[in-house]
């Protein structure tokens, strides 16, 4: 069956960078929160460079991440840019000064590091499972590339990667093949509870990790030495582009479920027809440029019928899109049709139908991947 590749679609949850605050009381230098250019003054200016921040447009060191954060979230976002603006203008107030140990070391690491980046999955699918979620499957590419990500964070802790690219460009560069993606980034947690706790606390990052439509995932983890972070952490997630495995046996399957239920409602089994089932084929091909009841262009979908030359008296088209194989489609109709008060065409008695032909068209890197047409004629 004629297959189309399409244009990437990408659907990505961008999320702010998440980063420990460790505060330490003793030998410590005191310095006001949203002091973020640490001109002792809290202005317009610091609300400037904390929302460029969170949006990946400046990049701010260690202390300077600690005293945008006014919210003491752990997270520096547009939250935090505007509490500063309202603090700047005098029209709202946060906890003036903390004290923060500038001098800290960061410790190094003796746990494998593979174990750490297993227990960030374990975690992932234990919340997800407490959600009434499916587990997300430990992906070995994309493991692969979480690694690498993970390194970068080092030079740009953020969702752009050092040669000013997209994060999600690293995918493609791996040939890596997806529906939607999502990156968590975390700096600074030195253990994998601590930043599954950050990010499970934070909107943005907990919606990747809490999304119904990811299947896969890939986590990476580096330490550093004297870096600005230390340690860095990533999360890729992605939803597959599924090929069926056996095209045939999916059809063999929905046509099956067809004439089974045909059985019980008293309707004989409907035969095979080559020539429609070459007709479905154009459709399904047709229907995953153009989803229409009509060719592209605007022509009747009928007019294959005597392309084709299929012998008919009553003929009828069903399509669909999304459904990944034969139980799916038979599923979709039978719900549809229901709801609807009626019966699937492939039940209509009245029209007399004997043949079937079914087509499948399976689109990689698209939002729906799999279009499906059942032709029918009597």
């Amino acid at each position: 069956m004629k297959k189309r590749i399409t244009a990437l679609f990408i659907s990505i949850v961008m999320t702010a960078v998440l980063f420990q605050a460790a505060v330490f009381s003793a030998s410590a230098d005191s310095f006001s929160l949203g002091d973020v250019d640490l001109n002792s003054s809290i202005d317009s200016c610091d609300a400037l460079l904390t929302m460029r921040a969170s949006v990946a447009l400046a990049e701010l060191d260690t202390n300077q991440m600690i005293l945008a954060d006014v919210n003491l979230d752990n997270v520096v976002n547009t939250s935090d840019s505007l509490a500063i603006l309202q603090k700047a203008i005098g029209i709202g107030s946060f906890e003036a000064v903390v004290s923060i140990d500038f001098s800290s070391k960061r410790s190094s690491l003796s746990t494998n590091i593979s174990s750490y980046e297993d227990e960030i999955v374990r975690l992932c699918n234990e919340a997800r499972k407490a959600n009434g979620l499916s587990p997300l499957e430990k992906d070995d590419s994309l493991f692969g590339v979480s690694d690498i990500r993970a390194a970068e964070l080092k030079y740009t802790c953020n969702h752009i990667r050092p040669d000013g690219n997209l994060w999600s460009s690293v995918l493609g560069d791996s040939g890596i093949s997806f529906l939607t993606c999502g990156e968590n980034v975390a700096g600074g947690f030195d253990n994998p509870q601590d930043v599954f706790d950050a990010w499970m606390a934070s909107e943005g990052h907990r919606s990747n990790i809490l999304n119904p439509e990811y299947t896969s995932i890939g986590v990476g983890y580096c330490f550093i030495e004297d870096s600005r972070y230390g340690h860095y952490w990533e999360q890729i997630f992605i939803k597959q582009s599924q090929q069926l495995e056996d095209e045939q046996a999916s059809v063999d399957e929905l046509l099956s479920l067809i004439n089974a239920e045909r059985s019980k409602n008293g309707l004989p089994a409907l035969a095979t027809d080559l020539s429609a089932t070459a007709v479905a084929d154009i459709r399904a091909d047709d229907i995953s440029a153009d989803f229409s009841t009509n060719r592209p262009g605007g022509g009747a979908w009928s007019d294959l019928l005597d392309e084709y030359d299929v012998s008919y008296t009553a003929a009828s088209q069903l399509i669909c899109k999304g459904q990944q194989n034969g139980r799916e489609v038979f599923d979709y109709y039978m719900t549809k049709y229901r709801k609807e008060g009626a019966l699937p065409k492939f039940l209509d008695g009245s029209k007399g139908y004997t043949r079937i032909g079914i087509g499948h068209n399976f689109v990689e890197d698209d939002d729906y991947a799999h279009y499906w047409t059942l032709i029918l004629v009597k």
